[in-house]
């Protein structure tokens, strides 16, 4: 506005720009509360396996297609196991003893086999145009919620920080899911990779 304005319409806008900003306020309490009772009943959906799943374990597995059949040898053959006993590529029982059944110690060759299978894949998925990214170990935990987990509670998935809001990742999907968090993303920016 050009020109000075009288008292009266002065005072007049200021009242309105001061409700106005007020209202504001008020809306964006409102907003903010709405948002946490969305998260919270979004979470009570469950995530449904697909109905021709089968109930169960390995044992319930079926097959869908086998292609071609089994070769043959003529040779006893070793599982993975064995091999890699025979060849020191990995040691179950000190991992037995540090982590629980089930883990293992890759050494030796296997080592740099599985670095190579990284470096490779890395290589390939780059010249596909993705881009790698190692993310953060620490998330917050709005973050975690929106992906899906419940960082708080008695059946929680998740390893909160004490006295925090925030968490161990337990994938990198987590923050690889919040890189665009709460973001508009242009149509023509996608495929993101």
């Amino acid at each position: 506005m050009k020109g000075k304005l009288e008292p009266s319409e002065r005072q007049k806008l200021i009242e309105e720009g001061k409700s106005i900003k007020e209202g504001l306020v008020t809306l964006e309490e409102d907003l903010l509360k709405l948002t946490d009772e969305l998260q919270k009943e979004a979470q009570c959906i469950p995530n449904m396996a697909h109905p021709d799943v089968p109930i169960g374990g390995e044992d319930c597995s079926t097959l869908r297609k086998m292609v071609g059949s089994p070769r043959e040898f003529s040779f006893p053959l070793k599982d993975h196991l064995q091999l890699g006993k025979d060849l020191d590529l990995f040691d179950f029982d000190a991992a037995a003893e540090v982590s629980g059944s089930k883990f293992y110690y890759l050494k030796n060759e296997a080592v740099m086999l599985e670095m190579g299978l990284i470096n490779w894949t890395v290589s390939e998925v780059m010249r596909r145009g993705f881009t790698p990214l190692t993310t953060p170990e620490i998330v917050r935990s709005s973050v975690v919620e929106k992906c899906g987990f419940q960082p708080r509670g008695t059946n929680t998935q998740v390893y909160s920080i004490e006295g925090s809001d925030q968490c161990l990742i337990g994938t990198a999907e987590v923050p690889v899911g919040g890189i665009h968090m709460d973001s508009i993303l242009a149509e023509s920016s996608l495929p993101l990779k």
